[in-house]
């Protein structure tokens, strides 16, 4: 999440799909300069038992004025959204099991859809499952199929200590080069929008 909205100079409009227990949207919140943000989650059910039962994950992202909430497919809600010129889509979806729910969400189509939806200096984020060198298949094929879409793509990874390995994300941009950005930049970045990462 925060190298995404880090790497966009005035995040003003983000879209969360999946992320049911909103730490998501939380850390897309954030970011002061954020003015609207759309969560889509197929699971309503989750999405309300989180709410009510791990306050300090969403802390209280699923209420904030901000935030529209939709209980939807999130493929689905994307097509009937492009051309809206968001800033950054954020991708927090299960991994791409066969004839699992999220398997047409992990594919050069559905990257094309997302690249639509953006404005043109939009940027995009996913989970990307494993990035353990013993199971690095799903990441490898997000990066290389993200290539086929934006110009910009890097991969890289989070501890992720109930995961017990080390967890892939990548990041695709349109218009800015996330590798370009100073630490200067992004501490500047951050104080300006009082956000104080943790990670």
């Amino acid at each position: 999440v925060q190298p995404a909205m880090t790497v966009h100079p005035n995040p003003k409009r983000v879209v969360v799909r999946g992320g049911g227990e909103g730490a998501t949207l939380r850390e897309a919140l954030f970011h002061d300069t954020v003015e609207e943000a759309v969560m889509i989650d197929i699971d309503e059910e989750l999405v309300k038992m989180a709410e009510e039962h791990m306050p300090e994950w969403h802390a209280g992202a699923f209420t904030d004025p901000r935030t529209t909430m939709r209980y939807e497919d999130a493929r689905g809600w994307l097509v009937a959204n492009e051309g809206k010129n968001w800033d950054v889509v954020l991708s927090d979806l299960p991994n791409p099991h066969e004839d699992g729910p999220g398997q047409m969400l992990f594919t050069k189509e559905y990257f094309e859809i997302a690249h639509r939806a953006l404005a043109e200096d939009g940027v995009f984020a996913m989970q990307a499952g494993s990035a353990s060198e013993n199971y690095p298949d799903c990441m490898l094929s997000c990066i290389k199929t993200l290539k086929e879409v934006f110009p910009y793509v890097y991969g890289y990874y989070g501890i992720v200590n109930t995961f017990f390995q080390p967890w892939g994300f990548v990041i695709a941009s349109k218009t800015y080069d996330p590798m370009a950005l100073t630490r200067e930049e992004i501490d500047a970045r951050h104080a300006a929008r009082g956000v104080k990462p943790k990670y």
